[in-house]
């Protein structure tokens, strides 16, 4: 399978979106026992997992094995180009092996990419609307300037956004998620 490039620093702005803290409330009620990994782990995230990829040092979470059988993967990919289709392809495939997946992700329900590797796996989604994340670093011009402000989106449009479970507890998922945001059982 061949990887594109990684893009330079400047041009993945938009994928420097943390999870707010709101959501992750949510997930340590849903996921009392924690969360076993983090692919897309970044050093100012609030997620706390037990392990965790780190690309600055090579571990690439499209390269790389999700865990095991029965573990608890928390996934936000980026979300630039195609990434969230790479990203959704992925969880299907892992959480199709066992894992349970969370994966806050851009709502696309009327793409290819959800009518592929989203609708057919996933069991529930919460539907979580324009969602404010948690700033993490500014990319910043040759001078030392803010160019953009961490997880903003370039062209200033914010997207939607979902958290999609895979997994056997749907019904805990809808109970826990339903609290804040209008879920979607589909099993």
């Amino acid at each position: 399978m061949d990887h594109p490039a990684p893009l330079p620093f400047d041009e993945i702005a938009t994928d420097t979106w943390l999870s707010p803290p709101d959501v992750l409330e949510l997930v340590d009620l849903f996921w009392a026992g924690g969360i076993d990994l983090d692919p897309f782990w970044d050093p100012a995230c609030l997620v706390k997992s037990r392990a965790h990829y780190d690309i600055r040092k090579g571990q690439d979470a499209y390269r790389k094995r999700w865990g095991e059988s029965g573990d608890r993967i928390w996934v936000q990919g980026p979300y630039s180009g195609s990434n969230p289709a790479k990203t959704a392809a992925r969880a299907a495939r892992y959480g199709n092996a066992g894992r349970h997946i969370l994966n806050l992700c851009p709502a696309a329900p009327g793409s290819a990419y959800w009518s592929a590797s989203v609708w057919p796996w996933v069991d529930a989604v919460a539907w979580c609307g324009r969602m404010s994340f948690v700033a993490g670093r500014d990319i910043l011009d040759d001078a030392g300037n803010v160019k953009h402000k961490a997880g903003e989106v370039v062209d200033g449009n914010r997207t939607e956004i979902a958290l999609n479970y895979q997994g056997p507890h749907a019904r805990a998922f809808d109970r826990i998620f339903s609290r804040a945001y209008p879920v979607t059982l589909n099993r």
